[in-house]
């Protein structure tokens, strides 16, 4: 054993990896002889870099604290609007506000939903 030499050290794993892939192909002692294994192959970018989840920003994180109750109480709205459609089926004129309004909640619900969504809930 050799007591560390040619050891070396990686940030993460894919770099290990990378560098297991480059010794496989070449003899042993050019592999082993330092960062000759590491400039062949090009680095991986991080699965925790940019296409993983953001850090949420404060307002971001109290926004998402709120959000689920948000959502509850404009299905609730939504639930409402909708009983309240059957009770107004006679009268043209009212059937046509209450419907006006249950568009306006389904779209309300519908953008709540994309933004916990985007804020990854």
């Amino acid at each position: 054993m050799g007591g560390g030499a040619g050891a070396r050290y990686f940030a993460e794993y894919e770099q290990w990896e990378a560098a297991g892939a480059v010794r496989g192909g070449e003899n042993g002692a050019t592999a082993a002889s330092g960062a000759e294994g590491l400039s062949a192959t090009p680095p991986r970018p991080s699965p925790r870099g940019g296409g993983g989840k953001k850090k949420l920003s404060y307002k971001e994180q109290r926004e998402m604290m709120e959000i689920e109750g948000k959502i509850e109480a404009a299905e609730a709205v939504v639930k409402r609007l909708e009983e309240e459609s059957e009770r107004t089926a006679a009268d043209h004129k009212a059937s046509q506000e209450v419907f006006r309004k249950l568009g306006e909640a389904h779209a309300e619900v519908t953008r709540l939903y994309e933004r916990w969504g985007e804020l990854g809930g």
